[in-house]
């Protein structure tokens, strides 16, 4: 994601973390104890990346009757209505929020560079009219 971030935020593109715990109870502390692990080496071997953060957000539900609202209204407003099958599924959102487009955890956040720059293509072609 770190890289996606480097490459497109100068761009428009943002990146938003919405820590759950859900899955697993892989993520088990505050938003604040996430964000922190996600910039430290998980072993002695492994350099932190380095680059610009994401917005990182409360924990928050994605499946279930205490879901989250932004999550109610990606999910509604998305072609894939099921519930989110594990941690790292990726919502690609334009900026007026009227097109979203979903993304499995099997996806890895490379794989979506030829729908970024599609959207981010389209809301500069806007901003330029």
């Amino acid at each position: 994601m770190r890289e996606l971030s480097n490459e497109y935020s100068d761009h428009g593109l943002e990146i938003l973390c919405f820590p759950c715990n859900q899955f697993l109870s892989q993520e088990p502390g505050s938003a604040e104890n996430v964000e922190q692990c996600s910039y430290q080496p998980r072993s002695p071997n492994r350099v932190p990346e380095k680059g610009k953060k994401f917005r990182y957000f409360e924990k928050a539900n994605v499946n279930g009757s205490d879901t989250h609202p932004v999550y109610r209204f990606l999910r509604r407003r998305a072609s894939d209505l099921s519930p989110l099958g594990w941690n790292f599924c990726m919502f690609l959102v334009d900026r007026n929020g009227t097109r979203i487009e979903r993304f499995g955890a099997s996806k890895h956040p490379k794989q979506i560079t030829a729908e970024i720059e599609e959207m981010l293509n389209q809301a500069a072609a806007i901003s330029a009219s």
